[in-house]
């Protein structure tokens, strides 16, 4: 069974045309009359007879000519309307446009960047005393992308865990702060700082105020004073195809005592003052969340 064509404005519209043209055809070949009378200047009844299809015509334009003010009224309607929609189609082409744009401009991105992976590891000894705790720690970078990375710059930091903030938060919060950096080292793909950079070894202080291993160790109610320790850092830097942006890998480790050369004292206390060599500590991920991110 052949499927009806649904109507629409144009197909309404030249039915309707057709079907005036045949109601004027009907009346030229039917051979009838009407009289139009008009009143003369003097004041005299003028009558003439015409076709029933002129007859037709006529008495339409006198009543498209009497609406006049309404004709015009539609017509200025009629164009906001039009001006509307092209308004419309217009900025929904825009959106379309800078949306297709955004698109490619991710995917060149995302294609053709640099990539930076760290490595954090401990470095020498942390000392626990009334000062809080002090140490160092070794970074290496290592650019996984395909695109050399400008502009490097690193911070780390540590802290221990006090109820109210989870360590990504944290994070997070003072990564937010870090601007983009204006200078710093470069590192072409597969190169590794700061070893590739002709330097030994790349070391960065860090350090706990007492007050804050109290306030930690405080809320953990217990006589060893066993705190939470993390390790933060930032890497900051840019690359060629966003030259504008400023990205980050961020990451979380868990610093502790080393299993295999402390089996019975994993974790650390600041009950006593004490020196913990760095082969007696380690960097793990944290027990929720992954220790590294990046954009």
């Amino acid at each position: 069974m052949t499927e009806m064509p649904k109507p629409t404005a144009s197909r309404v519209a030249t039915a309707l045309l057709i079907g005036f043209l045949l109601l004027l055809a009907a009346a030229w070949l039917s051979g009838s009359t009407a009289e139009i009378c008009k009143e003369a200047k003097t004041g005299q009844e003028q009558c003439a007879a015409y076709n029933l299809a002129l007859f037709l015509l006529i008495e339409i334009r006198e009543f498209l000519h009497s609406i006049e003010g309404v004709i015009t009224a539609l017509a200025t309607i009629a164009v906001a309307w039009f001006t509307w929609t092209l308004w419309r189609s217009s900025e929904k082409m825009w959106i379309v446009t800078k949306e297709s744009a955004d698109t490619a401009r991710s995917s060149l991105i995302a294609s053709n960047r640099a990539w930076i992976r760290p490595a954090i590891s401990p470095a020498g000894k942390f000392r626990i005393d009334k000062n809080g705790i002090s140490g160092s720690v070794r970074v290496e970078m290592t650019n996984v992308g395909n695109a050399p990375a400008s502009h490097i710059n690193i911070e780390v930091w540590m802290a221990p865990y006090i109820d109210g903030q989870t360590p990504w938060d944290l994070l997070k919060s003072k990564s937010i702060r870090i601007h983009r950096p204006t200078v710093g080292y470069s590192l072409f793909p597969g190169e590794v700082f700061p070893k590739d950079k002709g330097i030994g070894g790349w070391h960065v202080g860090v350090q706990v105020r007492r007050d804050d291993c109290e306030r930690a160790a405080a809320q953990g109610k217990n006589q060893n004073k066993i705190i939470t320790l993390y390790v933060y850092g930032c890497i900051t830097y840019t690359f060629a195809s966003n030259p504008v942006g400023c990205h980050q890998t961020r990451f979380i480790y868990q610093l502790g005592r080393n299993p295999l050369t402390s089996p019975f004292q994993p974790y650390i206390s600041i009950a006593e003052d004490d020196e913990i060599s760095g082969e007696d500590l380690w960097l793990m991920e944290p027990a929720v969340g992954i220790g590294v991110e990046a954009d």
